[in-house]
């Protein structure tokens, strides 16, 4: 069975991953009408990986003007440009799709028309096995069950806004969303000033989250897979964007008003984590830059004392981050860490390193 679905891939030197990812999509118990791969030009062997699949997948390859890539969030921009469907679903070319991730989403929108943007749940892969404990199951006690309409088993409805749900924790990963392309068209499509940052998806999503109704199947149909190629490894820089994604959020969004305050929490939250993975990584001018913008409402112990470090001068600073470093380390072995970056999970759900 097919459907009138093109799924968009855009990928960036995965020749490693991206077969089992086309795989996935062409394993489907309901098929896409097509499936474009968008190259954001690839020095590796992902053209050769994906021409083997010959007029199953459409190739595109991007070459960007003055910088090597021109990142995911605009690559999935043309691929939507280039889609004949009706309906538009997304996949990194480093996840998997389960062979009923289409079809089971797909009832979503069968049983309530009205609904044009879903997502699934989706567990994160590590070498090669499916984590029990899926994205859904971490979130805070009492999130999906209100204002929730049940269609039945596994499919929900949202019929109000789903934003400020969505910035308090962050559901939706870009591989597990199906949408209208009537609809993606009318919000603009995803934000490229953004595109070669880390998390650059999460403004896109929170546009759609105040946009209901929204569709959810709470089921794990899609696997993120953590490899070392992952962008998402520097934590200093998942930290930073974040804060400049959330401030361009606060700045940009309507819907951003009714939940101000949340969202001013989350960036002091984020600034207070960049500066203990730059002051643990030594990059004291970061801290240095950050300091003044962590109120006192947000400056724990160990913030206040990197702050005081970074104040002394620099050859003294370095010294005695060292040695904090040095410290914490041996700590660690024996209790919690002291001076490492706050625990917490970013937008995506990625723990910190």
């Amino acid at each position: 069975m097919n459907s009138d679905v093109s799924v968009i891939v855009p990928t960036f030197n995965r020749a490693a991953l991206i077969g089992q990812t086309v795989d996935s999509l062409l394993a489907q118990t309901t098929a896409p009408a097509e499936v474009i791969v968008v190259d954001d030009g690839s020095a590796d062997d992902t053209e050769a990986v994906v021409r083997r699949y010959g007029s199953h997948v459409r190739y595109h390859r991007v070459e960007a003007k003055g910088s090597s890539n021109i990142g995911p969030s605009a690559a999935r921009n043309v691929g939507v440009s280039l889609a004949k469907s009706t309906w538009i679903a997304f996949c990194d070319s480093d996840d998997l799709w389960l062979p009923t991730k289409l079809e089971r989403q797909l009832r979503i929108h069968a049983l309530c028309p009205t609904v044009e943007y879903s997502f699934t749940d989706f567990s994160h892969v590590v070498s090669g096995a499916w984590e029990p404990r899926s994205r859904f199951a971490k979130a805070p006690p009492g999130y999906w069950e209100e204002q929730r309409r049940v269609l039945e088993n596994g499919i929900w409805i949202y019929e109000v806004s789903f934003y400020e749900r969505a910035v308090r924790f962050q559901p939706v990963a870009p591989s597990t969303v199906l949408m209208s392309k009537r609809r993606f068209d009318a919000l603009g499509g995803f934000c490229e000033r953004f595109s070669r940052g880390l998390f650059e998806d999460v403004e896109f999503a929170l546009r759609n989250a105040a946009h209901p109704p929204v569709g959810v199947l709470a089921e794990p149909e899609v696997g993120v897979r953590r490899h070392d190629g992952n962008r998402s490894a520097d934590m200093l820089a998942n930290w930073l964007d974040q804060v400049k994604i959330l401030e361009y959020i606060l700045a940009t969004h309507a819907a951003a008003k009714a939940c101000a305050g949340l969202l001013g929490d989350e960036i002091q939250k984020r600034r207070g984590y960049a500066a203990g993975r730059a002051f643990a990584s030594g990059r004291l001018d970061i801290v240095r830059q950050l300091a003044p913008l962590i109120d006192r409402r947000h400056r724990d112990w160990r913030t206040v004392t990197k702050i005081a470090v970074v104040s002394l001068p620099d050859p003294l600073a370095y010294a005695v981050q060292g040695l904090l470093v040095t410290a914490n380390r041996w700590l660690a072995r024996l209790i919690q860490p002291a001076f490492s970056a706050q625990p917490s999970q970013p937008l995506n759900g990625e723990p910190p390193s």
